[in-house]
């Protein structure tokens, strides 16, 4: 499998992530594209998170996000390479832990690094490593909710005549329920 020279570039020495750090100015103007997402791809899945990118390939971070507003496709991208990172990181941390097991070193550290990461999983791909929540909403003993619609009407707002109106309606539906009780 190929790898890109991104991955390499910040995979081969922590010198260059700390050179991603200290880049300041104002960043160039970039157009967004299939070839400036997949760079973002890369380094996203490199294990960069998105300020750390945008440092290195020198984009204005806020125009980042704003095409992930603006483009769908970028934001599932965005999306499925934080998860991508997720599944490296957590399979790196199986490896140290079976790694200490073989050398009987003390489980006491990659509990708490297990922690750690599974915290760390659950805010940056939440939809595959969070919790599982589901709401249900029912009525009494599961039935469907009953809706009641309620209409207020302020008579002091009314002139006499719709007044008088509202009256006799509201007689008329008085008549028919007591009508209904007798019947």
């Amino acid at each position: 499998m190929r790898q890109s020279k991104i991955i390499k570039k910040v995979s081969e020495t922590p010198e260059a992530v700390e050179q991603i750090k200290r880049r300041v100015g104002r960043p160039a103007k970039h157009e967004y594209g299939p070839e400036i997402s997949e760079k973002i791809y890369e380094c996203l899945v490199a294990g960069m998170d998105m300020v750390e990118a945008c440092n290195y390939l020198e984009l204005n971070r806020g125009q980042v996000y704003r095409w992930k507003d603006q483009y769908p496709e970028f934001d599932s991208l965005c999306t499925r390479a934080r998860e991508a990172m997720m599944d490296k990181r957590l399979s790196d941390l199986r490896l140290s832990i079976k790694t200490a097991k073989k050398d009987k070193e003390d489980p006491t550290w990659f509990k708490i690094e297990l922690g750690f990461e599974q915290w760390n999983a659950e805010r940056i791909a939440s939809r595959v490593y969070g919790p599982r929540t589901k709401t249900e909403v029912t009525g009494k003993d599961g039935a469907p909710i009953q809706m009641q619609q309620h209409t207020i009407i302020d008579s002091a707002s009314l002139d006499p005549d719709q007044r008088d109106a509202l009256r006799a309606i509201l007689l008329a539906a008085q008549g028919q329920t007591n009508g209904n009780e007798n019947e």
